[in-house]
């Protein structure tokens, strides 16, 4: 009994160091000392128990004791293996929803920031970034979500928003077609409208925001290497 004890209780230490490696990568942060000490006191091993002994008493209180303190570090480690895996779990929603593509083909005319708008001849911050292409280009959302709006803004023409989670919006603005419904659930490269020039615009191209927690992010920093991307998605529409 007492080398299976040992066994047990060296594959619990195993697993509470595997454990502590396993919340550094998903970005939890370490178990505080008080509920560690509370979650595995006591039941360490004691080799100087002699289960043949006269005193039968006292050793199968120790045994008792051992296999509580085996029982609670069983119950601790679950817990902690439980939190990881929801960790893990909201991690890989997260990559998902992230606006980590452009949201379609061609040159970026003009960037996010302060500009001279081409139209109202005012200096205004300008929240997204557009894109020059012919009307009818796929556009494609960029990340994972919620089709949250369609239909018409002022300035903005025919717009798609998307609410991707995890503060994460996106808007797509001077369509020509929109393919989707408020409600629907998209997935990230999903063709979702067709770029065009409504609302106020110089010529065809998208205008394109992203928002998290209520803030507008400059787009061209979300922009991951997307070339492979778009050559499978003109490969898909050729077939």
């Amino acid at each position: 009994m007492v080398t299976k004890y040992k066994v047990l209780n060296n594959r619990i230490a195993e697993l509470e160091k595997s454990g502590k490696t396993l919340r550094t990568a998903v970005d939890l942060p370490p178990v505080p000392k008080d509920e560690l000490e509370m979650g595995v006191g006591g039941g360490y091993f004691d080799n100087s128990i002699d289960f043949a002994s006269n005193d039968a008493r006292k050793e199968l209180d120790k045994a008792e004791s051992m296999i509580d303190g085996l029982s609670r570090k069983l119950k601790f480690e679950k817990a902690q293996y439980t939190e990881i895996s929801s960790k893990l779990k909201e991690n890989e929603k997260l990559s998902y929803a992230i606006p980590a593509i452009r949201p379609c083909t061609g040159m970026i005319s003009d960037g996010f920031g302060m500009r001279f708008h081409p139209i109202l001849h005012i200096w205004r911050m300008h929240e997204g970034v557009d894109f020059v292409t012919d009307v009818g280009t796929p556009v494609h959302a960029t990340g994972n979500g919620t089709i949250s709006f369609v239909g018409r803004k002022s300035g903005y023409g025919l717009t798609v928003e998307i609410d991707q989670g995890f503060g994460y919006r996106t808007l797509y603005a001077h369509l020509s077609k929109i393919l989707v419904k408020k409600g629907e659930k998209v997935l990230r490269g999903d063709i979702i409208a067709k770029t065009g020039d409504s609302g106020l615009s110089t010529g065809p191209h998208l205008h394109y925001e992203v928002e998290h927690d209520g803030i507008k992010e400059n787009p061209a920093d979300f922009f991951f290497d997307d070339l492979a991307f778009f050559e499978l998605t003109a490969k898909n529409e050729r077939n």
